[in-house]
């Protein structure tokens, strides 16, 4: 919701006392862009591993991802050496932050679990 800001500018003539001006001084309205709008203090993400095991997480914007990632893998039971989170395609680093990856509320982080073995002969 904008609010709408009314200002009246003072010349040094009005502080002066001045009586040549007889008009009041003209009103401006401050213009209201997006970046000025402040964002929330907090996000909700959804971390979501390759079973389909899904998590809900709501935390700071400035809280590092490293919380995220230790406590998805506490709460599912994946070894934290094994897995990778990911956002937009994009690999997480433990020290990035929600502002830091341009994170909205309901955002996806995709959980990717290292697959090892295979036939060695």
């Amino acid at each position: 919701m904008a609010t709408t800001t009314t200002t009246t500018t003072v010349t040094e003539s009005q502080v002066a006392g001045s009586s040549s001006v007889d008009t009041p001084a003209p009103a401006s309205v401050p213009t209201t862009t997006i970046a000025d709008i402040p964002s929330p203090l907090a996000v909700t993400i959804r971390v979501i591993d390759q079973n389909s095991q899904e998590v809900f997480f709501k935390l700071k914007r400035t809280s590092p991802m490293e919380k995220v990632m230790k406590l998805f893998c506490e709460r599912v039971g994946h070894p934290p050496t094994y897995v990778r989170f990911m956002f937009d395609g994009v690999r997480i680093d433990p020290t990035s932050t929600p502002d830091s990856l341009h994170m909205e509320d309901n955002d996806i982080v995709d959980v990717m679990i290292q697959q090892t073995g295979g036939d060695q002969n």
